[in-house]
């Protein structure tokens, strides 16, 4: 149980420091405050279609980001693997030229070399 709960701590501090780092690259505090200044914008990349739930739920994001921040913040949204495949978006997100990337639990154990990770990937018994 101690293992498991390490393991859960583990992956909510490395989701919390991939979102932080891209939630904080570029741009300035007065972009962030929506008064006129340089705008972030942030890469998202997935694999799934445009038609899929998966990018409805991503273009909502998009939305509500954009909408939130007064435009202080875009999301460009990648589908279809067009900047590559499931494990290559989740290296390019530790290499820092994507922000945002979805991917299975098994897929961030290789990408962060961290194999506890990949316990989220096993099926439920």
């Amino acid at each position: 149980m101690k293992k498991f709960l390490r393991t859960a701590v583990s992956l909510t501090m490395v989701a919390a420091m991939v979102l932080g780092t891209g939630c904080a690259r570029g741009g300035s505090d007065d972009a962030a405050a929506g008064d006129g200044g340089e705008t972030i914008e942030l890469k998202l990349a997935h694999i799934y279609s445009t038609n899929s739930n998966e990018d409805k739920y991503f273009n909502e994001f998009k939305n509500r980001v954009e909408a939130e921040t007064d435009g202080a913040v875009t999301v460009s949204i990648f589908p279809n693997s067009q900047l590559g495949s499931e494990a290559e978006t989740m290296q390019q997100v530790v290499l820092g030229t994507v922000d945002i990337a979805f991917g299975e639990g098994s897929s961030w154990a290789n990408a962060v070399n961290k194999p506890e990770l990949g316990v989220f990937g096993l099926p439920y018994l």
